[in-house]
């Protein structure tokens, strides 16, 4: 399921729709998951779009702490483990030293104004 929307109230919705509406902090790796994305959309455009764990992602939430007992921040990452429809000229690829398909998962951190909705392992 995708929906395009254009306000944080429909991205809201449209989520709610697609994994429910109980709300739970994220512990540990997750199951559905709804993420969303300005970047290709103008007039500030949302673009949700629904993956699963079984098509080969997973969704983390990380905790990352400052040098000398700094803050500490909460954030979502992800994990791509099937990675054998990518681009072989993605940048990743170059960077973890691999190709499309291999055995390294690509990981990387929701961008900051970036959007997801979480739902809870075990219910997904």
């Amino acid at each position: 399921m995708k929906a395009c929307t254009t306000s944080l109230e429909s991205t809201v919705k449209a989520a709610m729709e697609m994994l429910g509406t109980t709300s739970s902090q994220l512990q540990g790796g997750g199951g559905d998951y709804v993420w969303a994305t300005t970047s290709a959309l103008p007039r500030g455009g949302l673009l949700p779009r629904r993956d699963r764990s079984a098509w080969g992602y997973k969704a983390y939430m990380v905790s990352l702490s400052g040098r000398h007992e700094g803050p500490t921040v909460s954030m979502l990452a992800f994990c791509h483990f099937d990675t054998s429809g990518w681009n072989p000229m993605h940048p990743a690829f170059q960077i973890l030293n691999t190709h499309p398909g291999g055995s390294t998962p690509v990981c990387h951190f929701m961008s900051y104004g970036n959007l997801a909705f979480v739902k809870k392992a075990g219910t997904a």
